[in-house]
């Protein structure tokens, strides 16, 4: 929601129609716990000035319920992408923070952290983690870590480690 009028600032959903619908999708994906999987307007993001006009498409932190990981394909072939994490989310199936569990390694599943934020109301996490693999699989990106624990944590991941050479911290000033 763009809570400013500085004309650099824009939402995804550039209408009322766009919102209603990338609220609906995330109601929907909530209660079926797949976890940011739709979110409408950003597959129509191609479509805004900005991204016609941008050389480089720069990610941040991308759950929440305000950006679709599934849209990543069709913008990532579109313009180079850089991704630079901002928890270990993008490793998991689930968790922004996976505390002990080191089942992110080999797809997750049977989470111990269901209610941990972002909360799941049943355990999708395998499936989840499977819906990563094939995205990050058709996604190319830089991969930037602002920690040398968190590039530790991506140069481990089954899903990150795909990159290979891409995560790097020294990235960070480039940004």
């Amino acid at each position: 929601h763009k809570t400013t009028d500085d004309p650099n600032v824009a939402p995804l959903a550039r209408s009322k129609n766009w919102w209603r619908a990338d609220l609906a999708a995330y109601m929907l994906t909530d209660r079926l716990s797949l976890q940011y999987a739709v979110s409408a307007s950003c597959f129509a993001l191609r479509a805004h000035p900005w991204f016609r006009e941008a050389t480089v498409l720069q990610l941040h932190n991308l759950h929440g319920g305000w950006f679709a990981h599934t849209s990543l394909p069709l913008l990532a072939r579109t313009r180079p992408t850089v991704w630079r994490l901002a928890d270990m989310g993008p490793r998991t199936g689930h968790c922004s923070y996976s505390f002990e569990c080191e089942r992110w390694q080999t797809g997750c599943g049977s989470c111990p952290h269901l209610d941990g934020y972002p909360r799941l109301r049943h355990d999708l996490s395998a499936v989840n983690w499977r819906i990563k693999d094939v995205v990050y699989r058709h996604s190319p990106m830089t991969i930037v870590a602002p920690s040398n624990w968190l590039a530790s944590l991506a140069r481990k991941s089954p899903l990150l480690n795909r990159f290979p050479g891409n995560v790097r911290k020294d990235l960070l000033e480039a940004l």
